[in-house]
């Protein structure tokens, strides 16, 4: 809606049925096709075969080999900072979650607050989308600039604590702000 430079990052590992909901979902909420990276990084290339996935309008990149979260995270950082006419930031979503679209709004709903906050001048680094931070969330890439490459050897979960505290230490600060989305368990 501002003009803003984004993409939303969909990392896939294990449950091509679970990542196929998340899509659908993202869909759902109003996103275009075009402007999600489907980042799959399963051992064996599962999303090739999932024909509504193949054939969605996403954008596709597929992994060499098995990544842990830090290095998957690393590659959606790399993106922002490297792509054509830069990005303002990412979005970051769990495929095992799924947003719960009030009427296909949430889209316009986040983007609006995201346009907002940058607008603000205020130096953020992660927006977080309530109920939970980690379901959908998106990193300013000015903050992710100055915090750098993750650490690849702080184990999950650790990861983002870090992450979040080095870009506090580069004067980025944690924003909430309000969506709906939650993690999936089960079909």
């Amino acid at each position: 809606p501002c003009g803003a430079r984004f993409f939303l990052f969909l990392a896939h590992r294990a449950d091509a049925a679970k990542t196929q909901r998340a899509f659908a979902s993202v869909r759902a909420a109003g996103w275009r096709a075009e402007d999600v990276v489907l980042a799959d990084t399963s051992r064996g290339g599962d999303l090739a075969g999932v024909p509504s996935l193949a054939a969605s309008g996403a954008q596709h990149w597929r992994a060499p080999t098995t990544l842990s979260y830090s290095q998957v995270f690393d590659v959606a950082r790399r993106r922002a900072l490297e792509a054509d006419g830069g990005t303002d930031f990412f979005l970051w979503m769990h495929s095992d979650a799924a947003l719960h679209a009030r009427g296909g709004g949430a889209a316009a709903s986040v983007m609006q607050q995201l346009c907002e906050l940058q607008a603000s001048g205020r130096p953020w680094s992660l927006a977080g989308f309530h109920p939970q931070v980690d379901v959908l969330c998106a990193f300013s890439t000015a903050a992710v600039r100055a915090a750098g490459d993750s650490d690849v050897y702080v184990p999950l979960y650790m990861h983002d604590y870090d992450y979040y505290d080095r870009m506090e230490r580069e004067g980025y600060h944690l924003v909430r702000l309000e969506t709906m989305g939650g993690h999936r368990s089960g079909p």
